[in-house]
């Protein structure tokens, strides 16, 4: 990625220039705007609306399907997910209860403590990374170390976070029913679920809601490969980064399963 000429982290507009440019530069055939509603076996292979493919790679990600717990629907108040999320004009003089122990949740919290009355549920105590630990150290290990990053801790110190920590504003609380039920606005930072609706039709997915994986390949479907699900699916392999591997490692699988040799 060419270098972010500005401070801090790069842009999300730097990032999709950059992807933009990679497309163009190697001359990948990508469709866009496409909206994929089934997968489906056939004889020689699978359907894919309407289209024939020897085999798939879903890569459809963990951010589309934010996961709210049921709980939520049966709370007096507003219940918004960590999507939904601006800034602190949105609660002006709202009491507010942030639900999530991960960087979401410690994130929108120090970004709303001091300016509405605030509490944090999380399940758990937070747990914080050394504070020495940035964005490149961050990848490295949840790219390297066999736990990921939650082997070292749940919460990224970065400064908003460390700051608002340091000053006694980062108080959590064990989750209650009746702060939630008393809240204006319950923000639920409970992460999301992967999409997988597409593949639905291939009566693979079992009760945890994920589709058993050796590494990339779907156990009962050879042919097929998820790519970017999370650590289940590749270490860091939902990170720009951390998917280069695990892409490699994918496509020569696939094409060993086809018979056909992969042009390096």
């Amino acid at each position: 990625m060419p270098r972010f000429p500005g401070e801090g982290y790069p842009t999300p507009d730097h990032v999709v220039d950059y992807l933009a440019t990679y497309e163009k530069r190697y001359e990948l055939p990508v469709e866009h705007g496409v909206r994929v509603r089934s997968v489906l076996r056939t004889a020689d292979g699978f359907d894919v609306d309407g289209r024939h493919a020897d085999a798939v790679i879903s890569a459809t990600g963990t951010w589309w399907r934010p996961f709210i717990p049921a709980l939520a629907w049966r709370l007096p108040g507003r219940q918004l997910h960590t999507v939904d999320y601006r800034n602190p004009a949105q609660f002006t003089g709202q009491r507010v209860v942030v639900v999530g122990g991960g960087n979401s949740g410690a994130q929108i919290a120090a970004d709303l403590a001091g300016h509405v009355d605030l509490t944090w549920l999380t399940q758990r105590p937070p747990h914080y990374l050394p504070d020495e630990i940035d964005g490149k150290a961050l990848f490295d290990i949840a790219t390297h170390n066999p736990g990921g990053v939650a082997a070292l801790g749940d919460i990224v110190a970065v400064p908003p976070v460390r700051e608002a920590r340091d000053r006694g504003l980062l108080t959590a609380h064990p989750i209650d029913h009746d702060t939630l039920r008393s809240a204006d606005t319950v923000i639920w930072s409970t992460g999301f679920r992967p999409s997988l609706a597409h593949l639905a039709g291939l009566g693979l997915r079992a009760p945890d809601g994920r589709i058993p994986t050796t590494g990339t390949q779907a156990v009962d479907e050879p042919l097929l490969h998820l790519l970017g699900y999370g650590h289940w699916t590749g270490p860091a392999s939902a990170t720009l980064i951390g998917v280069g591997p695990t892409a490699r490692a994918a496509v020569a699988r696939v094409a060993d399963g086809l018979g056909v040799t992969v042009r390096r």
